[in-house]
């Protein structure tokens, strides 16, 4: 099928044009033959289907048809002209480069203030890209950059005040990560092998943590220097009044690429939570530091019904996971876990990581012990009595 009437007059147009050519227009053709020599569709306006729905099914036909590869070089900057956009996914291998688009004064077009959610992932960012995107999205509460090329997150990134998710998993050659959002809860860089110490040392920054309502997880098994109690056994802490809010630490050995263990939270010898973590296509030991009141949105109120306020209470976190062989003896997946306490003030007045009952109330002793001791104490007398007369001659 060749284009007839003023598809044909536009297309020969663009073939003369500098900035196209005929090679480009060409694809254009192939294109819109493939899509012409789709069957029809035909919607049935006193059906039961919406009309959004029948046009979403034609889409993905064609594009199916077609089988399109994404080879997309510039994000089009009249997306910034869609002010109820919330959701923005560009496809896996795009080449991306962003120009923004300035005024008659050189004022920066008003940025959009309704995104929610960008993705990014596996795309390939031409220089200048990321910083030029993410100052016309500053309102985006998730961004997925996951498998793209990134090298460096640039400080700009504190412009999303509003970020709350970011994903980096696979970003394998990431450098350099030089800022934080604000009010980041969940960062996920799974097998990001290229972080430098530094980029390592920002995510692990207690002043970020300190915060709570953070869920990271990082490439590594450094133990930060801000964590209160680690060990590789159960963790058991003891408190009144109130149950702290905590920041669980756990350092994990993948075999064969995946870890999982499962982690249950008792008070006085009663189990109150219990939960599995799973972990896939991991390249490395890894880092997970997450609260956990944002774990499955845990009530700890419930934790008010079992223990007792003004006695100490023992809370333990203990871990299950499967083993390794190292040598002759077997190691945990799990090798290292600790907590943070966020209350701080409390650590050493309500909050204690040694039995504050071990040498206080000691129990009461059995009266006919008591008087086994007695006669003891007394025959060693008599004996002592007896060796001091014989030593004087008597």
């Amino acid at each position: 099928m060749t284009q007839q009437g003023c598809y044909k007059d536009a297309l020969a147009s663009h073939e003369i044009a500098p900035y196209h050519g005929p090679r480009k227009v060409e694809k254009w053709k192939s294109a819109l033959r493939k899509a012409a020599d789709l069957s029809g569709y035909h919607f049935n306006g006193e059906g039961l289907e919406y009309e959004y729905v029948f046009i979403k099914k034609i889409i993905e036909v064609v594009n199916t048809k077609i089988n399109r590869i994404p080879l997309l070089k510039k994000v089009p900057t009249c997306i910034l002209k869609l002010p109820k956009l919330e959701w923005l996914h560009l496809s896996k291998g795009a080449k991306l480069q962003f120009i923004r688009k300035f005024g008659e004064q050189g004022q920066v077009i008003s940025s959009i203030s309704t995104e929610k959610q960008i993705c990014l992932g596996g795309c390939n960012f031409l220089d200048g890209f990321l910083p030029s995107f993410l100052g016309c999205f500053p309102n985006m509460t998730s961004l997925e950059l996951q498998g793209s090329n990134l090298t460096i997150l640039p400080e700009c990134i504190q412009v999303c005040q509003h970020l709350s998710n970011l994903n980096l998993d696979n970003c394998k050659q990431l450098r350099e990560i030089r800022a934080i959002p604000p009010k980041i809860e969940v960062l996920s860089a799974r097998n990001c092998t290229s972080l430098m110490p530094s980029a390592l040392n920002l995510l692990l920054d207690e002043n970020i943590h300190s915060r709570g309502n953070t869920w990271f997880t990082l490439p590594g098994t450094r133990i930060p220097e801000w964590i209160d109690y680690y060990g590789k056994t159960s963790l058991s802490f003891w408190f009144r009044n109130k149950f702290p809010d905590v920041v669980q630490f756990v350092i994990g050995r993948p075999m064969f690429g995946s870890l999982s263990f499962k982690c249950s939270i008792s008070v006085n010898g009663r189990v109150l939570d219990e939960w599995n973590h799973s972990y896939s296509e991991l390249e490395t030991g890894h880092t997970f530091l997450y609260n956990l009141r944002l774990h499955h949105d845990h009530d700890f109120e419930k934790y008010e019904m079992v223990y007792l306020e003004d006695e100490w209470n023992q809370a333990e976190i203990s871990f299950v996971s499967k083993t390794f062989e190292v040598g002759r003896r077997k190691e945990p997946l799990v090798q290292e876990k600790g907590v943070y306490i966020f209350d701080r003030d409390r650590i050493g007045r309500d909050i204690l990581f040694t039995n504050p009952n071990q040498y206080r109330n000691p129990k009461p002793m059995n009266k006919q012990l008591r008087w086994n001791y007695q006669i003891l104490g007394l025959k060693c007398c008599l004996l002592l009595l007896r060796v001091m007369a014989i030593a004087s001659g008597y």
